[in-house]
């Protein structure tokens, strides 16, 4: 029967950077007397401060910084250092504000856009660029929004709200229908 003489840890290079709420998957293996490499499952172990991690090898970060996780199997044990850059918003989500009230033609209408971060918090009244597009997908002439995300339209129709911030964006659809109109 061959002996395990060492053991690694496989850490898959990410594809984006490793953050505060991102998963990833860790394997062992281990190297026997016969130069013979096998995967194993470890027992695995880490700072929970920091992170948590499964006994499948699934790691989840909680805490920027360095990260070491170690695995123990068959009278050995092995540790790697993996770093863990701060959370960053992944994701924006357009809101109106009072999505139950009808819309018409000269009515203010405020949007707010809320940032979700890579580790699931929430910023809310996030600062983005507000603009409003027609069915056409052109900027529209009969609809304005301001750059705190109230909106006012001098024409009825369906308008299309972006937020923007950096490389995200989001919509939200509005339809807004002539004065008088009763619900």
């Amino acid at each position: 029967e061959p002996e395990l003489r060492s053991l690694h840890i496989a850490v898959p290079v990410p594809v984006l950077p490793f953050r505060v709420g991102h998963t990833m998957a860790l394997n062992a293996a281990g190297t026997y007397s016969n130069a013979k490499q096998q995967e194993v499952k470890p027992t695995w172990s880490v700072d929970e401060a920091l992170a948590t991690i499964a006994a499948n090898g699934m790691l989840v970060a909680k805490q920027a910084g360095i990260i070491r996780v170690t695995a123990s199997f068959g009278g050995q044990s092995t540790s790697e250092d993996i770093e863990v850059l701060p959370a960053i918003v992944e994701s924006i989500q357009v809101i109106r504000d009072n999505p139950q009230s009808q819309s018409r033609v000269g009515d203010k209408i405020k949007f707010s856009a809320t940032g979700i971060f890579s580790d699931k918090q929430e910023a809310k009244n996030y600062a983005v660029d507000w603009k409003v597009v027609d069915a056409d997908n052109r900027i529209s002439a009969d609809a304005k929004i301001s750059t705190d995300g109230e909106l006012q339209a001098s024409k009825a129709g369906v308008y299309q709200i972006i937020a923007e911030k950096d490389h995200l964006s989001a919509t939200q659809t509005i339809t807004i229908d002539p004065v008088g109109l009763n619900s």
